[in-house]
């Protein structure tokens, strides 16, 4: 929390959080153009295929935090999914 509080969001609620926080949504949100249900929620996919997450028109501009996020997930030992989600209630 404090490595995050300190290095990503520097203790304020500013455009980083707010990045944190859409990332949550866009992670957990199932989408699919064929209209059927897919995807498993809160997975962490928008870091670990970020290529081609960030691509779609849905996700534009969420790269920013993915990228923000990235280098942290090498530091902990979580998984992306508790990251993004992490980092989501941390800002908030």
């Amino acid at each position: 929390m404090d490595d995050l509080q300190s290095n990503l969001f520097d203790g304020e609620c500013g455009e980083d959080v707010h990045e944190s926080l859409r990332l949550t949504f866009h992670d957990a949100i199932g989408f699919s153009k064929s209209g059927k249900f897919v995807g498993n929620g809160a997975d962490g996919s928008m870091i670990i295929f970020a290529n081609p997450e960030v691509n779609f028109t849905e996700n534009a501009g969420i790269d920013d935090s993915v990228n923000a996020l990235s280098p942290f997930l090498t530091r902990h030992a979580v998984t992306a999914g508790d990251l993004i989600q992490f980092a989501g209630a941390v800002g908030t």
